[in-house]
């Protein structure tokens, strides 16, 4: 077969080691056990010599029929295609194709800027102070990063952080510089667990903060370990573990924190009581989230900024859901949710981040119905409808169901306007479903 083919260009691209690789072969086998009614392909994994065989080349027969199907649930490719020779990846500029052009540029700099950050971390015996920051720059790039663009256009830069990472702390260091590492392993293993939360799949995002908090604890970073809780919870409360996000929530806060987890953990806990429909305490944690942003002193973590920092749009946007969630027709639940709109509407504010405005405008949409206003209800929600399916995050979509449960009942005497914004939320469901199938 062709020395370079479509398998080894496609597992290139994703800058898959074995291990990463067979995690997902073993994912995809899973998948069609579960779909075709086989449990014996859940057991089908591929060895790293088969593996190296596949991305050099140098496989002479092409594998076993299960086998291809796993690969077609992996890649979404035709097996036979995956074996032949890959298309080009070289191609001429003509009119037209700028564009493109430009995108393989982009995406050449980002593999030669990953493949910098390994050959820095990688080489030599120990970790120096130039590698160290190294890392944590690239874990502050990413945190930054994380509010404001699709999850695909860094997921690889993200595991390549914490594949590196782990693979200095499996190598014995100096006190100081495992410390560091630590911190590092943390934030990167945190913004997994988001990761995996947004992709809807919160039994990796809790598994994967275990072990952030883990190595925030080596660490010794107790604001650190404060963040990852926060995480917990999040996690927790959009799958609907609302008492077990507020005990993750409500257990992380410490009167020793600074920065502005204190006020997002506080926050966090309002929105899972007001979920549980507990109205006084979610009044009691929105009154602490206030007082600790009242008494706010930055963090170290706040300096990281994007994901790592709870600005006050967002805080505008937490509160706004949690008085929705327990009276959603009341006048200061609207009056939460135009303001939080109005946060990340201002191109002044800074901070902006596209899911919590998706959020915010979601639950305006609520207030807005419960108070009968279906037109401004659903000119709240259209933005939201509009994001590309590669947008619509877990949380997007929960919140973008809130809004069809908001609406009144189907039937004959159901509004025109009602009937309009149901079929647009199926859609958007429709769309997105069809999106994390392809």
């Amino acid at each position: 077969m062709a020395d370079r083919t479509l398998l080894r260009d496609l597992v290139g691209e994703r800058q898959w080691t074995y291990q990463a690789f067979s995690a997902q072969f073993q994912r995809a086998a899973r998948s069609v056990a579960d779909r075709d009614g086989e449990p014996r392909l859940s057991r089908l994994s591929v060895s790293e010599t088969t593996f190296r065989r596949w991305t050099s080349g140098a496989l002479r027969t092409r594998p076993s029929g299960d086998v291809c199907r796993v690969l077609e649930e992996l890649f979404h490719r035709p097996a036979a295609d995956l074996f032949t020779p890959a298309p080009s990846v070289v191609q001429r500029p003509t009119a037209g194709h700028d564009e493109g052009v430009s995108k393989l540029i982009k995406e050449h700099i980002a593999m030669a800027a990953r493949n910098a950050l390994r050959f820095t971390s990688l080489s030599g015996t120990g970790v120096d102070a130039e590698t160290v920051g190294a890392l944590t720059g690239e874990a502050a790039r990413l945190a930054e990063l994380y509010p404001t663009a699709p999850l695909h256009e860094f997921i690889g830069d993200l595991v390549n952080l914490q594949e590196i990472t782990y693979r200095l702390l499996e190598s014995r260091q100096r006190l100081g510089a495992a410390r560091d590492l630590n911190l590092v392993a943390a934030l990167s293993t945190g913004l997994l667990a988001k990761a995996s939360h947004d992709q809807g799949n919160p039994q990796a995002a809790i598994t994967l903060s275990r072990a952030a908090y883990s190595a925030a604890d080596d660490a010794g970073h107790e604001g650190l370990k404060a963040w990852v809780r926060g995480i917990q919870a999040l996690t927790a409360y959009w799958a609907g573990w609302n008492t077990q996000a507020a005990d993750y929530a409500r257990g992380a806060q410490s009167p020793s924190l600074t920065g502005t987890v204190t006020a997002w953990l506080p926050a966090l806990e309002a929105r899972a009581h007001a979920a549980l429909g507990d109205r006084a305490s979610a009044n009691d944690a929105l009154t602490r989230a206030q007082a600790a942003r009242d008494r706010l002193e930055l963090s170290d973590l706040d300096r990281f900024g994007g994901l790592l920092t709870f600005p006050e749009a967002q805080h505008a946007y937490y509160q706004a859901e949690a008085l929705v969630l327990v009276d959603p027709g009341a006048p200061e639940a609207l009056r939460a949710a135009d303001s939080a709109v109005a946060s990340y509407t201002d191109p002044d504010a800074g901070h902006w981040a596209f899911g919590d405005e998706a959020g915010s405008r979601a639950h305006q949409a609520v207030a807005r119905i419960a108070t009968g206003d279906l037109d401004g209800g659903l000119a709240a929600i259209e933005p939201v409808l509009a994001l590309p399916p590669q947008q619509r995050t877990h949380g997007i979509t929960v919140c973008v169901r809130r809004t069809a449960d908001a609406l009144p009942a189907a039937g004959p005497g159901s509004p025109t306007i009602a009937n309009q914004m149901r079929t647009a939320l199926e859609e958007f469901d429709h769309t997105t479903l069809r999106a994390l199938t392809q």
